[in-house]
């Protein structure tokens, strides 16, 4: 029989073709094997769907080409098949709507990729004569058919464990032929060619031989086992650079794959093993800290940047990863010369500009600060003044992190931190209007200097500051603000007494501000257009929490999160719109307040 992959005549009891490596299940002399015929289309409309899972699997450019090259029905699709793997691709292709007959044969000692324009049986028929003028064209893509046919059942198994979509099943399908075949699908690699070994060499044979099958592997896509090859190639011959090399650049693709199907954990793992292999590739410690990142392994990437910078002369854009990581740490001093860095490269930069202003202004505020550490968060603040107040904030933490993390299920594992400042501190740092009364931009800022006793009105806004962390970890930056402070307020145990003036006025003049221009900031707002926001926020959370449960809280956050619209969101958490949302909130206040 012969290989489908080069043509290379394969004894039928082999697994491996000694010319390209390729290993699949051929069938044996003793196996049952039967040809597969395409008979018809069990209704018109499905002939199309037919024709492209049909062409999927081959590699002709257009449908228009592949429907000529089918012919007249029926259709062989392919010989000498084992009745197994014949059944799987049935069951295949009458799912697509295909009607297919399978024709039980014998062994004829040429096995799976079988010449179908050979001159040979027919299903018992000798093929006439007119057909022998025109036969080039029609059997020769039959063949082809056949092979790729035989490929994909040859690696179904795989398809069945791995098909997250259509595109990766394409992708990994195409992955199996020579580049040159693989036409749809082809990704161009990151990695530098693998390099064969020059067998005229005076070096192992078994050696060379591994390693040049482990460069067709890596061809074809199939990086586990060129890996494999390369290993033994290694184990042939120790220390040889070519082979060192080609094994490094095998765990490479693996990893720049994983980071593309966003397998953070997978592509760390590669990266670390092409650096055991070879040392000599500096960007593998800039990927591997961004995938610690995506992982919110904020300590490994910070390792990893840092490897990564100590190896390059200059990187402006790590510079700013790792500056931003630090300053999120407070490691103000750390991060600050990283962020000049990135500055000096992109002076144009109006965001990294004003976050460097902001961590020169909170450097300069909390120095000499001590920091008291409980269990989930770090309280920062002036030791010589502020000792019980940072005591105190770091026991109300706790509790607002187990009573409402019971109320949306969520507990955050990353640590919060959490700065105490004098009033005058608290502006000159945050840049806030007078009527706020702290701020979370990725850190609780509270302006609370000289407390040193407990209040209802500290515990509320601790409460009102802990709820944005914990949202802002749960959605991200995609949450609304008048959904964000809504929840706050409710959180902190709000009163609805508190918002009665703004609600009077609601009902009695029906003027509001429209939900959707309560989605940005309310920082630059006046005092009273933010009061009748805050008031607008609580009382349309306080309607859907009353009406939908917190459960269609959570549904829309987490719709937030995986990035659906809000409008969407609203929709599927409680079957309304916007418009929608704001009468049936409407008349609930008119309910609520007589």
């Amino acid at each position: 029989m012969f290989c489908p992959r080069c043509s290379n005549k394969v004894d039928p009891e082999a697994i491996l073709c000694s010319r390209c490596g390729m290993e699949g299940v051929f069938p044996s002399s003793t196996d049952r094997v039967c040809d597969i015929f395409l008979m018809g289309f069990a209704d018109p409309s499905v002939t199309d769907r037919v024709i492209d899972f049909l062409q999927s699997r081959t590699f002709w450019e257009s449908s228009e080409e592949f429907q000529a090259r089918l012919g007249e029905l029926p259709s062989l699709l392919t010989k000498e098949m084992t009745l197994e793997r014949a059944h799987a691709l049935r069951a295949e292709l009458e799912g697509q709507g295909a009607i297919i007959e399978i024709r039980e044969r014998r062994m004829r000692g040429r096995g799976v990729a079988k010449k179908i324009g050979d001159p040979e049986e027919r299903s018992g028929e000798v093929a006439p004569a007119e057909t022998k003028g025109r036969g080039g064209r029609g059997y020769l893509f039959l063949f082809f058919l056949s092979l790729v046919a035989v490929i994909y059942l040859a690696f179904y198994h795989d398809f069945g464990k791995d098909r997250k979509s259509v595109a990766r099943a394409v992708r990994k399908f195409t992955s199996h032929f020579p580049e040159t075949l693989a036409r749809r699908g082809k990704k161009v690699s990151p990695v530098t060619t693998t390099e064969k070994v020059d067998t005229s060499e005076q070096k192992d044979p078994e050696g060379v031989r591994w390693n040049n099958e482990g460069v067709g592997f890596m061809e074809a896509g199939r990086y586990d086992e060129a890996i494999k090859s390369f290993q033994r190639a290694l184990e042939r011959l120790p220390n040889e650079s070519i082979l060192l090399q080609n094994l490094q650049r095998a765990w490479l693709q693996k990893g720049y794959d994983a980071m593309e199907e966003k397998d953070y954990e997978g592509a760390i793992r590669f990266f670390e093993e092409a650096v055991k292999v070879l040392d000599q590739s500096p960007e593998v410690y800039k990927f591997m800290g961004r995938a610690a990142l995506n992982l919110f392994d904020e300590q490994s990437a910070e390792g990893y940047f840092k490897d990564y910078l100590s190896r390059v002369s200059q990187d402006p854009e790590v510079e700013k990863m790792l500056g931003e990581l630090l300053y999120k740490e407070n490691r103000l001093e750390e991060g600050i010369p990283h962020l000049k860095n990135y500055l000096a490269a992109n002076p144009d930069d109006a965001k990294v500009r004003k976050l460097l202003g902001k961590a020169d202004r909170e450097a300069e505020a909390e120095a000499g600060f001590d920091t008291r550490a409980g269990e989930h968060f770090d309280v920062r603040y002036d030791g010589r003044e502020n000792i019980e107040a940072g005591f105190l904030v770091v026991s109300l933490l706790d509790e607002a992190y187990q009573r409402i993390g019971a109320e949306f299920n969520f507990y955050p594992d990353r640590r919060l931190t959490t700065i105490l400042y004098s009033e005058d501190d608290f502006r000159s740092v945050t840049q806030s209007p007078d009527w706020s009364r702290g701020i979370y931009d990725g850190k609780i800022r509270l302006p609370i200097g000289g407390l040193k006793e407990r209040s209802r009105l500290l515990e509320r806004i601790v409460n009102h500051e802990y709820t944005h962390a914990l949202i802002h970890q749960m959605a991200g930056g995609n949450v609304p603000s008048w959904l964000n402070e809504g929840l706050a307020q409710y959180f902190e145990g709000e009163p609805l007494e508190r918002h009665d003036r703004n609600v009077a006025y609601i009902l009695r003049s029906r003027e509001i501000l429209p939900l959707q221009d309560l989605e940005g900031s309310f920082l630059d707002m006046d005092g009273d257009t933010a009061a009748l926001a805050y008031t607008e926020s609580f009382t349309v959370v306080d309607y859907i929490i009353q009406n939908h449960g917190i459960y269609a809280v959570q549904k829309i956050l987490a719709d937030l999160a995986d990035g659906e619209p809000l409008e969407t969101s609203l929709v599927a958490a409680v079957g309304m719109d916007y418009a929608g949302l704001q009468e049936a909130w409407l008349q609930y206040l008119a309910k609520k307040y007589p």
